[in-house]
């Protein structure tokens, strides 16, 4: 018996054009080949999720449209977050970052003291993919600034479970910010 013909099949989904002033990430890696294997098994590159760069407009979602970069010889006209203003890294990194434990960070004591998202945060390179952290660990991380707080941890029996890795200092503590207690605490 003669099998019905299979519905036709759609064409493959182009990609759409970047929009006007915009290169699309394509054009940004090849000059920047090495910056794209940093964000492969990133949150900042799965495109499944809606407000991740990789869904919407890629390098350009942080760096801001690039068609005049590329265009430029001397290769300015683009975001370069280790040349900005903290407040500045820290508008970009909220413009998509502003729910849930980000909420506090506008008026917290780290925006005060001029830090910004990448003083703990590092997209393209970071030790600790957990986070996405500059150090490999938080309790390193932390005591960047906050000696004499992790030192502290160190005493036979001060705070045993960060000691042993049971905890961390987040585990009590929103490192970006409260909007209702000045330690930070992320409960009273």
């Amino acid at each position: 018996q003669a099998q019905p013909a299979s519905p036709p099949q759609a064409p493959p989904a182009q990609p759409s054009a970047p929009p006007a002033g915009y290169a699309g990430s394509d054009v940004c890696v090849l000059c920047h080949t090495e910056l794209e294997s940093t964000l492969q098994g990133t949150p900042h590159w799965r495109a499944r999720n809606p407000r991740s760069p990789a869904a919407t407009n890629g390098c350009e979602s942080c760096h801001g449209p690039g068609q005049a970069h590329v265009d430029d010889g001397a290769k300015g006209h683009i975001l370069k977050f280790g040349a900005m203003k903290p407040a500045d890294v820290s508008q970009t990194c909220l413009s998509c970052h502003n729910r849930g434990s980000h909420a506090g960070w506008e008026g917290s004591t780290h925006e005060a003291r001029s830090l910004s998202c990448t003083t703990c945060h590092s997209v393209h390179a970071p030790a600790s993919f957990e986070h996405q952290l500059v150090k490999t660990t938080e309790l390193q991380l932390c005591a960047t600034c906050h000696r004499q707080q992790v030192a502290k941890t160190e005493r036979a029996v001060a705070h045993m479970p960060v000691r042993e890795g049971k905890m961390s200092c987040s585990s009590c503590h929103n490192p970006h910010g409260s909007i209702s207690n000045v330690k930070a605490l992320r409960v009273g």
